[in-house]
């Protein structure tokens, strides 16, 4: 991905970098078993619903980060991280949100610029310090 040039492929490095986001997270939410938490969250939920949680449920990218910043979850200990991420999952209409993320690999006619993608590694590096490093070796 760092040979990608992003102002050539900003498409390309903006789906990327989603995926990244994604695996990357649920890979260490799952190995620091946090990931059975929110699943064990999801099905409780649903049992007082009267319904069911598929066997192949796993949350999405949007409720993982919402979990990383609950009270329940001691994964992210900066505040500044935490104050980032809150910003980044309450701002729907900017460019540098979740939903943003989603529109890169679900809308053809949402496009990002280099600057843009740059200023979102900025703002989610904290994030990615954390969850690109193997629990236990960092």
């Amino acid at each position: 991905m760092r040979k990608l040039p992003v102002a050539k492929y900003p498409n390309s490095t903006a789906v990327l970098f989603r995926s990244l986001l994604e695996m990357a997270l649920a890979h260490h939410l799952d190995a620091v078993n946090e990931l059975k938490v929110i699943i064990e969250q999801e099905r409780e939920k649903r049992a007082k619903r009267g319904h069911r949680l598929p066997k192949d449920w796993h949350p999405s990218l949007r409720r993982m980060m919402s979990y990383l910043i609950s009270p329940k979850c001691e994964i992210i200990r900066n505040p500044n991280i935490i104050r980032v991420l809150k910003k980044f999952l309450s701002q729907e209409d900017e460019l540098l949100s979740q939903d943003s993320l989603n529109f890169f690999v679900h809308n053809q006619f949402y496009s990002p610029d280099e600057n843009s993608l740059r200023r979102l590694w900025n703002e989610l590096e904290g994030l990615f310090q954390i969850v690109l490093v193997e629990p236990g070796r960092g």
